[in-house]
């Protein structure tokens, strides 16, 4: 994939389902002699250096749900991520993200990229709110998402 996730995903409007302060779409990219996971598009961002995160694939936020084509939900960064690990995931770092929701997206069944949801105060997402977000998202992005079963 060379950054063709569907443009139709409206982060804005799952922002705004969500209640969340920032929400990024990950794609994995590819050049003539290498392959990197990149955030393509984000809302809500603190900045522009969201642009310049690539990491190898499997890496990262988007890498891990992109391989593992699972969602994954941190509800509190401080706690379930040590700090020597945060440099794995610089998303988290630059966005101030402290819980998040990461979700693959799929084509084909296949994951190709990657939603996070981040939040930047804690209290604001639970593993019982995860599946209901995801639900609620999935017609808005008019893509399929890795951990619905409708």
């Amino acid at each position: 994939m060379n950054g063709t996730i569907e443009q139709t995903i409206d982060l804005d409007h799952i922002r705004r389902i969500t209640r969340s302060d920032c929400v990024g779409m990950a794609e994995e990219i590819r050049t003539f002699d290498d392959t990197v996971v990149k955030w393509t598009r984000m809302t809500g961002n603190m900045n522009n250096r969201y642009k310049r995160i690539s990491v190898a694939p499997g890496k990262g936020v988007a890498g891990i749900v992109k391989k593992t084509g699972k969602p994954w939900i941190v509800e509190d960064v401080n706690k379930e991520i040590p700090l020597s690990e945060k440099y794995r995931y610089p998303i988290i770092i630059n966005e101030k993200i402290v819980s998040f929701i990461a979700i693959p997206i799929l084509k084909q069944g296949m994951p190709e990229g990657a939603l996070i949801i981040g939040f930047r105060t804690l209290g604001r997402i639970s593993k019982s709110l995860m599946m209901d977000y995801i639900e609620d998202i999935q017609p808005v992005c008019k893509c399929e998402l890795g951990g619905v079963h409708l």
